[in-house]
């Protein structure tokens, strides 16, 4: 790799990511301008913001590790996410656009008139995004790592930027930064995808079937079925739905970064099943896409591989820090200033680095910060946006038979499939006898 170049990269992106910052900064003069940018984020920027945050660490370092050891079956994940944007693009998201909130639990006090359970729903929505934070930490560590850097300062130094520019400029910083790291990332993967076709002997190993290229049933449900659900009841989404400038434009946008994110993914999972394929050394603990690169091609091209995976890190670190802090600062905190919601902001952003040095499996991370939030509060949410003045009993009925279902799984009581059988049975059931009800 070429050093000089490398660091070179990284301190323009540095000195751009905190300019951003500090602009963004200037014209925040309240919570909604902090975490929703005053609402008018474009269709351009908006569908960026989404590809940049979605194509992350999980997506390029997770699934090329995952294909590596699995082969295509590790586009399940990445198949899930696609579609969980798609779900929006189709209405979902501009529903959520029309409901003027500013966070997803806000529905809870909204429409079902509860204080308590938005509290409730904002911390564990705030929970879930700090795994999968902590999961971008993993992913950080792991680059680190595979460009010989195996530094903990280098990595508390890299970290602190991002948690910098992101406590300065909220969303506008978060959303202006993510530009300039998609369309850097975009072209590099691509790029990358051509020269790699031609350092291979032939193009029949991609499509040569792994000997452990097999999943459990329970493995199926998770990666297809969780960042499907997530992606429609994330935070992260949800305030990217509430700061377009219209309800169409997150239709549009959302549409447009499912296409484009299906596409991309292709890429880290074709260079795990070549590493494999072609019986690459891999050292433990390295990035099996990075070390992939650095064997099929030339320092250079290396060197922009790298910093193209580091700002894809960045992009989805970046707006989940954001995403996170709205929780904490709007519904488990109301009353927080723009100052302490900086604070916190800053104290979730350095919680997420410290954790991750304890965990190692990046995609088992995101799958555990997906599960709990989606048994018991889609149903919920998804009632709250769709049906009209819906009582709250439904609502902590809902949450109850979801808490129930999860506990039961989780214990080993019930396996997966029949987990969420009984989930979609029981949360359709409530929402039929509201209607016919109501008829």
């Amino acid at each position: 790799m070429n050093v000089p170049l490398f660091f070179t990269i990284l301190s323009v992106l540095a000195l751009l990511s905190l300019y951003f910052g500090r602009q963004a900064g200037e014209h925040i003069k309240g919570k909604e301008a902090y975490f929703l940018s005053s609402r008018n984020i474009k269709y351009v920027a908006l569908t960026i913001t989404i590809l940049a945050t979605q194509l992350g660490g999980g997506t390029l370092i997770g699934i090329s590790d995952e294909a590596y050891q699995k082969g295509w079956i590790a586009l399940l994940y990445p198949l899930g996410v696609y579609l969980g944007l798609l779900l929006l693009s189709f209405g979902i998201g501009a529903r959520l656009r029309t409901a003027q909130i500013t966070t997803l639990p806000e529905l809870f006090e909204k429409v079902y008139h509860s204080v308590l359970l938005r509290r409730i729903a904002g911390f564990m929505s705030a929970l879930s995004l700090l795994l999968i934070l902590v999961a971008q930490g993993i992913a950080s560590r792991k680059f680190f790592a595979s460009v010989g850097y195996d530094d903990t300062v280098l990595l508390i130094i890299f970290w602190s930027i991002v948690i910098l520019y992101t406590v300065i400029g909220g969303l506008r910083a978060v959303v202006n930064t993510d530009i300039v790291q998609a369309v850097f990332l975009g072209s590099t993967l691509i790029v990358l995808f051509v020269v790699t076709l031609f350092a291979i002997p032939n193009l029949e190993i991609l499509f040569t079937q792994n000997q452990n290229a097999t999943l459990a049933a329970s493995d199926y449900v998770h990666w297809l079925l969780m960042p499907m659900l997530f992606m429609i009841i994330g935070q992260d989404m949800g305030q990217r739905c509430s700061a377009a400038i219209t309800p169409a434009t997150v239709s549009k946008a959302m549409a447009s970064a499912a296409l484009l994110y299906l596409l991309l993914s292709f890429i880290p999972a074709s260079l795990g099943i070549m590493a494999h394929q072609l019986n690459l050394s891999i050292e433990p603990g390295r990035s099996i896409l990075l070390s992939t690169v650095m064997q099929l091609t030339n320092p250079t091209l290396t060197t922009f591989a790298a910093c193209g995976i580091l700002m894809a890190i960045i992009s989805t670190a970046n707006s989940l820090l954001c995403a996170l802090s709205a929780n904490l600062a709007i519904d488990v905190w109301p009353k927080a200033s723009v100052r302490a919601a900086k604070g916190l902001t800053l104290a979730s952003g350095v919680l997420a680095i410290g954790s991750s040095f304890f965990l190692d499996n990046i995609v088992s991370v995101m799958i555990l910060a997906y599960e709990a939030f989606i048994y018991l509060f889609f149903t919920a949410i998804l009632m709250g946006v769709f049906l009209k003045k819906p009582p709250l009993w439904l609502c902590v009925t809902s949450i109850a038979l979801g808490l129930v279902l999860f506990l039961a799984q989780n214990l080993n009581w019930l396996s997966v499939p029949i987990t969420l059988g009984l989930l979609f049975m029981t949360q359709t059931g409530l929402w039929v006898f509201h209607r016919v009800r109501n008829a």
